[in-house]
């Protein structure tokens, strides 16, 4: 249904359907998964790996010829069962540390040449400075998510700002709470604070604009969440521990 008119299509699922990526996850078994393991695995020179969750997955090559051989297969294998990649987010990256020997080697690159980025589940993987110094792939929450939140928050606070300031804060601690419980993940601490931060001032902006008075300052709203304070930022699933704390 969309826009109040009910359609039924002939095939695909509808975009942002809940039955898009349970199907996705039991076609993309067969179609990428055991393809990969039957007939790309053994065919390979160099260590590979595949990461996929619904139809969001990463290939890993140890070799650049390896990875050039797969890309240069895989439209025709998802055309071979009906199906098609993405033609831009469907791309081949240099992902080797910036203390890769081999990096910065061609003449159109410059040496040392930083690494790509990429988006997977709501994370863009980078590589960053460990605290002893050494490189490490890190993980901060994507720009276009971290927007996504913060509008879903405005658009809250703007619809609700005339309810009860108590029974806002408890909805807004929930959301909050359930934002670091995705994102709240070893290394991303830098994106929480800042959600944590627009969380604020956005709270504190609708509810200056619950009359024309407009007199709740930033140094009045600082004494209301001290007494209701928003959730700290927090780290749910650290790597050192192994498990969710």
């Amino acid at each position: 249904m969309e826009e109040g008119n009910l359609s039924f299509s002939e095939s695909g699922t509808p975009q942002g359907g809940v039955i898009s990526p349970l199907l996705a996850n039991i076609y993309l078994h067969s179609v990428l998964e055991e393809w990969f393991k039957k007939d790309v695995r053994p065919r390979m020179r160099g260590k590979c790996h595949l990461v996929r969750y619904a139809d969001d997955r990463v290939m890993v090559f140890q070799l650049k010829s390896d990875a050039d051989r797969v890309m240069n297969v895989i439209s025709k294998r998802f055309e071979k069962y009906g199906l098609s990649v993405h033609p831009e987010k469907t791309r081949l990256i240099d992902f080797r540390s910036p203390a890769h020997t081999g990096r910065g080697c061609n003449d159109d690159e410059p040496r040392g040449g930083k690494p790509e980025t990429f988006d997977l589940l709501g994370f863009t993987h980078y590589w960053g400075k460990t605290r002893k110094g050494g490189w490490a792939v890190m993980r901060k929450t994507m720009k276009s998510r971290m927007t996504r939140s913060l509008q879903q928050i405005d658009q809250w606070c703007r619809k609700h700002r005339h309810r009860p300031i108590r029974e806002q804060w408890k909805k807004l601690c929930a959301k909050v709470r359930g934002h670091y419980g995705y994102y709240g993940i070893t290394g991303n601490i830098r994106s929480l604070r800042m959600f944590h931060q627009q969380v604020m001032r956005r709270w504190q902006r609708w509810l200056n604009r619950r009359n024309n008075k407009r007199n709740l300052f930033w140094e009045k709203f600082k004494f209301l969440l001290s007494r209701l304070p928003l959730p700290i930022p927090k780290i749910v699933h650290s790597i050192f521990k192994g498990e969710s704390r």
